[in-house]
């Protein structure tokens, strides 16, 4: 069960050793990511540039929660973290700072010589993912052993293969789907204008095709496909089929069919309130770090406390009755 097993972590001693390690590795990197997403706010130039992969932030987030979805049980049963070795763990910090350094004048050159870069798109493309493998490698390295990135990698070869591959298709499928992005844009649209005019005066709405542009005085915006809540629905789908497959046994398929369109409609309304966030945010700070910086982080962020409080709240109801049984009385008996 995803819920016991996510109890079970909290009374592994090397799993919370590994979970503050992760976290701080994760808390630099999202740094880095505001770093680099405020350069864009003062410099306009678009680090987002991609030429092997339109979405390679969604390849990422799908890998990671995948990961962790068919997983959990495993993580539990982590037994050593070994050491870090600070003679060799600030070498590889100061590489993946210059690592960042390195990325921007990379985005920066590729904008300078689009013709350069489309006369050889794969040599490019090589060299765009091989600085954000070391940009990354470097962090891992930081503040886990080598050692350890091995143990974690032979214990979890399956698991990781299984979710690198399971994303990649995914990513394509979303490419796909993002083809809808004009008509969900549109309600987007008119739900967030609808919103705005109850809270400020002089809000506006012009229904384009495919992209309405939405404003109040301080902000006004295009609703186009990162908005439009396609990336959103595209992940819920996946995450709860893949939740679905996992929990086959111990969840009741007619309850999970219930939820899943009750949950995809939920992950729709959380991007219209995410969007809607987007506008109140620029009102009160500065359009450009509304459209910037927190368009850049707020999505993930949302749709991530969604899933999980989600789960939460219906995991329970949708687990067969004799695994109810069997826990109500496994309680009892520890009592």
């Amino acid at each position: 069960m995803v819920i016991d097993a996510a109890k079970s972590l909290k009374k592994n001693k090397t799993f919370k050793s590994f979970m503050k390690r992760a976290g701080v590795f994760l808390a630099i990197i999202l740094l880095e990511i505001l770093v680099l997403t405020l350069v864009i706010d003062y410099t306009g130039v678009d680090l987002g540039y991609v030429i092997a992969s339109k979405n390679p932030h969604l390849l990422v987030y799908s890998f990671v929660m995948l990961f962790l979805l068919i997983s959990l049980r495993e993580l539990a049963k982590i037994n050593k973290v070994h050491d870090i070795d600070y003679k060799k763990s600030i070498p590889l910090f100061l590489l993946n700072i210059f690592s960042v350094y390195l990325f921007y004048r990379l985005n920066v050159y590729f904008i300078d010589n689009p013709a350069l870069i489309a006369s050889r798109p794969l040599f490019y493309s090589l060299i765009w993912f091989g600085l954000a493998f070391i940009l990354g490698a470097s962090l891992l390295f930081a503040v886990f052993s080598h050692e350890f990135v091995g143990y974690f990698l032979k214990k979890f070869k399956k698991q990781l293969l299984i979710s690198g591959a399971v994303s990649v298709v995914f990513l394509y499928l979303s490419v796909q789907f993002e083809k809808l992005w004009p008509f969900f844009s549109k309600i987007v649209g008119a739900s967030v204008y609808f919103m705005l005019s109850i809270f400020f005066k002089g809000a506006t709405y012009t229904p384009n095709d495919g992209s309405p542009v939405v404003g109040i005085p301080s902000i006004t915006a295009k609703i186009y496909a990162p908005c439009s809540g396609i990336e959103g629905m595209s992940l819920f789908i996946l995450l709860f089929t893949v939740l679905g497959i996992v929990e086959y046994k111990k969840i009741d398929q007619k309850r999970f069919f219930i939820i899943f369109p009750i949950g995809l409609i939920g992950a729709f309304a959380v991007n219209i309130l995410r969007t809607f966030a987007i506008f109140v945010m620029g009102h009160f700070t500065s359009a450009e770090f509304a459209i910037g910086a927190f368009h850049s982080n707020i999505g993930w962020i949302a749709f991530t406390l969604y899933f999980l409080i989600l789960i939460y709240l219906t995991y329970p109801w949708m687990q067969k009755k004799e695994d109810n049984k069997k826990k109500t009385k496994k309680h009892k008996l520890i009592k």
